[in-house]
């Protein structure tokens, strides 16, 4: 019924009123101005909102909405996580209210993957600590030195990687450490048997089994 109310109000020529509550980020805001009333709303003013009469209306996990913002929102029909969890968002009582309710499971995947690789890494290289070596203009005179500046540095080929985890962001991370030379496992006992034999990877049938097997977490 959600879905045939929103399609209702969209077909009638009515203009829509999107509501961004806390961060709106200036190109989205361009984007959906030229098709609508657009109005951002700090999360000091999320009492506010019903009275803006939103058709739509954008959040991220800042915001905590029950049943009761709900139904002071007359006009609401869709709302939009802008992320993937929705726990801040009572889907029962939107659902009973006809409001759809929706999250965007894709967000961030890569770029979480890559910032997990690169502190990785730099637990294995010590990027970091070298960087800021160079920057101190720091000579390495001699190979004692040189070898005393790179204390800590590992190979990476045969480390064991336990994930915590075999979701997307889990896969993603999987899939860039593989190329590295790391020895994949995972738990989750939330997935089916077989999926380890799909990414090629070792799993652990506890948590304190990948803890003990793993040389990073």
């Amino acid at each position: 019924s959600s879905r045939t109310n929103l399609e209702g109000k969209m077909s009638a020529n009515l203009p829509l009123t999107i509501v961004i509550c806390d961060f709106a980020d200036p190109n989205a805001v361009a984007s959906l101005s030229a098709i609508s009333r657009l109005v951002p709303v700090g999360v000091d003013r999320v009492s506010e909102i019903p009275e803006l009469e939103p058709t739509a209306l954008l959040v991220w996990h800042t915001v905590s909405l029950g049943e009761e913002f709900f139904v002071r929102c007359k006009s609401l029909r869709i709302l939009i996580r802008m992320g993937v969890g929705y726990d801040n968002v009572d889907v029962g009582a939107a659902g009973k209210l006809g409001i759809a309710v929706c999250n965007t499971p894709s967000y961030g995947t890569e770029e979480v993957a890559d910032s997990a690789l690169s502190h990785i890494l730099n637990l294995y290289r010590r990027t970091l600590s070298l960087e800021s070596w160079t920057h101190q203009n720091q000579p390495l005179a001699n190979a004692p030195e040189t070898s005393r500046a790179a204390q800590g540095v590992t190979r990476i080929r045969g480390q064991k990687l336990g994930l915590v985890g075999l979701g997307r962001i889990g896969v993603a991370v999987c899939n860039r450490a593989k190329p590295f030379g790391f020895d994949v496992s995972f738990f989750d006992p939330f997935l089916p048997s077989g999926v380890e034999k799909a990414h090629g990877i070792r799993r652990h049938c506890s948590f304190d089994d990948l803890l003990a097997e793993s040389d990073a977490v």
